[in-house]
C-alpha cells in the first residue's frame, strides 16, 4: 500500500549553481509537492514537521528532486489501496459488470489533532457498496451510516472558457494546464485545489459534458473574440467588453497588447489600464520580473513567523468579498489580485487580503498585530463601500443609503446652478485617484455632514457609480436576475414592462427602496435635460447603469457578455413604465438616416443568393418606396435572430431592425 504525503511550499527555494545537476529542484511559495512512502532517503524530523531534506515531485513544474523540509508545511496524506481483482467479462478497463467504476480510490487521513472520522479505506467497490446500502435497523436514533465520498477520476485539462472550481468557487482560467476535470461527474478544480477535494463527492450527472474543457492546449493566438470576452467576464473586466468587441480583440491581439494600445482604445485611467495588463500578463505567463507593477510584499520576520500559524481553514477570518481601487497583492501567494472590482476577499478583523482560491487552500491565522504592518493603508474596518444595503439604512427612516442621497442631491443641485449636461456627467469617467479622494471624505464619519462642493461633478458621479458597483448584492438582487432577464426578453413592450414592475415589487425592501430612489433621480435628470432644450432619450444613462444596477450571480457571471441588450431593456422599460413619483418628459425620436446603398442589389438574407449573371446593373435598380420594403429591413426581430442571420456573411453585411429600447419607434443598425 503506497502513501503519498502532500506538502505546500511556504518559502521560495532556488538551488545554487551546479546543484540542479545533483537533483535539487526549485520550489516557489504555494507549490504543492508529493513525497512517497516508503522513503528512499534519510528522513529527519516528523512527517508533520520535517527538518531535513525531502525528495519528491513539484506538481507545478513536474520535476522530481530534493528540496528543504523546513520550507514546506504538511497538508495531508493520501493512501492508495491495491486495485481489486478484475472480474471476468469486464468490457472496459476501470468498469465493472454492473457499470460501477472500480478505479483505485484514495482515502485522506486526518491532519494532526483532528479526529479520524470518515477516513476509512475501502479495498473493493463491493465493500463500498455494502456500506452505502447498509441501513441501521436498531432504535438507537442514529440512523444509517454516512456514505463515504465517491472518488473523483481527475484528469488534467485545458481551459479556454473559464470554469468555476468545485472546491474554492473561483474561476479556473489560463493557458497550459491550470486545472483538472473529473471524468465521472464533470466537475473541475484548480491544480492547487486537488489536494483538498477529498470531502467533495463525485456525483455523476447527465450534464457532465456541458462543461467545456479541452484535451489539448489551445494557444492564446488561436483564441476567438468570444474566448476573450468570456475570459474578461470571469476576471471582472466586463466593463470593457463592448470596447473589446468593437475593436475585435482576439487572442493574437492580446499577446501584443500594451499600455499604449489600451490608451489608444480609450482606456486612459491608470488603475484600469494596469489592471487589464496584469490579467493579460498572467494569461501570457510572463515572469514577475517582466511585470513592473510594484514590489512584492515583505516576508514575515522570524518573530512573526512564530506567531503566524498556517492553516487551510479560513473560518477564523471574517472574510468578505471586496473591491480594491488600487493595486493589491495577495497576502498568501504574493500575486496581484485580478480585475477592476470584486477582486478577492478581505478579512474585516485583521485586513488580510487574498484570492478566493488562496482563502481555501492555505491562509495564516487571523492576527491583527502581524497584519497591521502589512495591510493596505486605506484599510477601514467598517467601510461604507462594499457593505450590504441591509446594513446601511432603514427604509422606514430614509429612501436610500446616505451615500446615494448625498451624491445625487449634489449632482442635481450643481446641475441646476451651472446648467451642465448631467447625462455626460455620468457618461464621462473620472480618474480612480480622484474618485478615491471623494471616497476618503465619505468614509471619515457622518456622511450627512460631508461637504462635496470642492469636488468636480464627474468625480462625485464616479464615487456614486463605484459605490453601487461594489455592493456585494447589486441593487437588483442576483437572486432575481434570471427573472428580470426573462421579462426583458418578452417582445411585447407593455407585457415586458408589466412583468418587470411585478419583479420590482417582489424585491427586498432595502433594494426596492434604493431602486425607487435612483429611478426618481434619473427622471429628474431627464427633466433637467429637457429644460436645457435637450430632448434626446436617456440612452447614455441606460448604457452606463445597465451593468451597475444588474449583474448575474458569480457562478454565472459570464452571461453578462451575452445579456447586455436585456440589461439595457430592463433599465429603459422600468424607467418609462414604473411609478417613481416623477414625470418623464417627451423625448425626440431621431430622424431616420437612410443607409447607404450597397454596390449592387443582394438577395435578402436567409434566402438563396442570386447568381451574378442574374443581377441587374446597380444604376438600373429601383430604390424601395418605403423603409419596410427595403431588403435590408427586418422589422421586429431579436438580437439573437440577427446574430444567427448574419453568421457567415461577408464583411459589410448589415440588417436594420426595429429598436427594442429607446426610441420607441426608432431603428437599430446591426452588422
Amino acid at each position: 500500500m503506497t502513501e503519498v504525503i502532500i506538502y505546500k511550499a511556504n518559502y521560495n527555494y532556488t538551488p545554487d549553481p551546479g546543484e540542479e545537476a545533483e537533483g535539487y529542484i526549485e520550489i516557489r511559495t504555494g507549490d504543492f509537492l508529493e513525497v512517497k512512502k516508503p522513503f528512499q532517503f534519510e528522513f529527519d524530523g516528523t512527517i508533520e514537521k520535517p527538518e531535513g531534506w525531502l525528495e519528491g515531485k513539484n506538481k507545478r513544474t513536474g520535476k522530481d528532486g530534493v528540496f528543504p523540509g523546513p520550507y514546506v508545511e504538511y497538508i495531508n496524506t493520501l493512501v492508495a489501496p491495491p486495485l481489486p481483482a478484475r472480474r471476468p467479462g469486464v468490457s472496459k478497463p476501470g468498469r465493472s459488470d454492473d457499470g460501477v467504476s472500480n478505479y483505485q480510490t484514495m482515502s485522506i487521513s486526518s491532519r494532526p489533532g483532528r479526529p479520524d472520522e470518515g477516513s476509512s479505506t475501502y479495498q473493493t467497490m463491493g465493500d463500498l457498496r455494502r456500506v452505502r446500502d447498509t441501513v441501521d435497523s436498531n432504535d438507537s436514533g442514529y440512523g444509517s451510516p454516512k456514505v463515504p465520498p465517491r472518488a473523483h477520476q481527475l484528469q488534467e485539462a485545458y481551459f479556454v472558457k473559464p470554469v468555476l472550481c468545485a472546491y474554492c468557487k473561483d474561476y479556473i482560467w489560463g493557458t497550459g494546464i491550470v486545472g483538472l476535470r473529473c471524468e465521472g461527474c464533470g466537475q473541475c478544480v484548480h491544480s492547487s485545489c486537488q489536494a483538498f477535494l477529498g470531502h467533495v463527492s463525485c456525483q455523476r450527472t447527465d450534464n457532465a459534458s456541458a462543461i467545456q474543457t479541452h484535451r489539448q492546449d489551445v494557444p492564446l493566438v488561436q483564441w476567438t473574440l468570444t474566448n476573450v470576452i468570456e475570459w474578461m467576464a470571469a476576471l471582472n473586466l466586463y466593463r470593457y467588453v463592448e470596447l473589446f468587441k468593437n475593436r475585435e480583440v482576439k487572442g493574437q491581439e492580446l499577446v501584443t497588447l500594451n499600455e499604449e494600445g489600451l490608451r489608444a482604445m480609450g482606456i486612459v485611467d491608470d488603475f484600469h489600464c494596469t489592471s487589464v495588463l496584469i490579467c493579460v500578463d498572467e494569461l501570457c505567463k510572463r515572469i514577475p520580473e517582466e511585470q513592473p507593477y510594484g514590489p512584492s510584499l515583505p516576508p514575515l520576520t522570524g518573530a512573526e513567523t512564530e506567531q503566524a500559524t498556517h492553516t487551510h481553514q479560513a473560518s477564523e477570518h471574517s472574510f468578505l468579498e471586496h473591491s480594491f481601487s488600487s493595486l493589491q497583492r495577495c497576502h498568501i501567494c504574493d500575486k496581484l489580485l485580478y480585475g477592476l472590482m470584486h477582486q478577492g476577499l478581505q478579512c474585516r478583523a485583521c485586513g488580510l487580503c487574498c484570492h478566493r482560491r488562496c482563502a481555501m487552500t492555505g491562509v495564516i491565522s487571523c492576527n491583527v498585530e502581524i497584519m497591521e504592518t502589512r495591510r493596505r493603508p486605506s484599510f477601514v474596518i467598517n467601510s461604507l463601500y462594499g457593505a450590504e444595503l441591509l446594513q446601511q439604512f432603514s427604509p422606514l427612516d430614509q429612501d436610500a443609503p446616505s451615500v446615494v442621497i448625498m451624491c445625487t442631491q449634489e449632482i442635481e443641485r450643481r446641475g441646476r446652478d451651472t446648467g451642465e449636461d448631467l447625462f455626460d456627467v455620468y457618461r464621462l469617467s473620472s480618474s480612480t485617484q480622484a474618485i478615491n479622494q471623494v471616497k476618503a471624505v465619505l468614509a471619515t464619519g457622518d456622511v450627512t455632514k460631508v461637504h462635496l462642493e470642492a469636488f468636480e461633478l464627474n468625480c462625485i458621479a464616479g464615487a456614486l457609480k463605484q459605490y453601487l458597483r461594489q455592493l456585494p448584492n447589486p441593487v437588483i438582487p442576483v437572486e432575481q436576475y434570471s427573472k428580470f432577464i426573462a421579462a426583458a426578453k418578452v417582445k411585447d413592450s407593455e407585457q415586458c414592462i408589466q412583468l418587470l414592475v411585478q419583479q420590482f415589487n417582489e424585491m427586498p425592501d432595502h433594494h426596492k427602496s434604493t431602486l425607487r430612489y435612483l429611478m426618481g433621480h434619473f427622471c429628474r435628470l431627464c427633466q433637467h435635460q429637457s429644460r436645457l432644450g435637450r430632448h434626446e432619450p436617456p440612452v447614455k444613462l441606460s448604457h452606463v447603469f445597465c451593468h451597475i444596477l444588474l449583474r448575474p450571480p458569480w457562478e454565472n457571471i459570464i452571461n453578462i457578455v451575452y445579456n447586455a441588450e436585456y440589461h439595457i431593456r430592463v433599465f429603459d422599460s422600468l424607467l418609462r413604465g414604473g411609478s417613481w413619483g416623477e414625470q418623464l418628459p417627451e423625448f425626440e425620436v431621431p430622424a431616420e438616416v437612410q443607409p447607404p446603398r450597397p454596390p449592387r442589389p443582394r438577395a435578402r438574407l436567409g434566402t438563396a443568393q442570386l447568381s451574378t449573371d442574374t443581377l441587374p446593373p446597380t444604376n438600373n435598380a429601383e430604390p424601395p418606396k418605403s423603409l419596410e420594403e427595403a431588403e435590408w429591413y427586418w422589422g421586429d426581430i431579436s438580437r439573437e435572430e440577427v446574430n444567427e442571420k448574419l453568421k457567415d456573411t461577408p464583411d459589410g453585411t448589415f440588417i436594420v431592425r426595429k429598436a427594442s429600447t429607446w426610441p420607441r419607434d426608432g431603428r437599430t443598425l446591426s452588422h
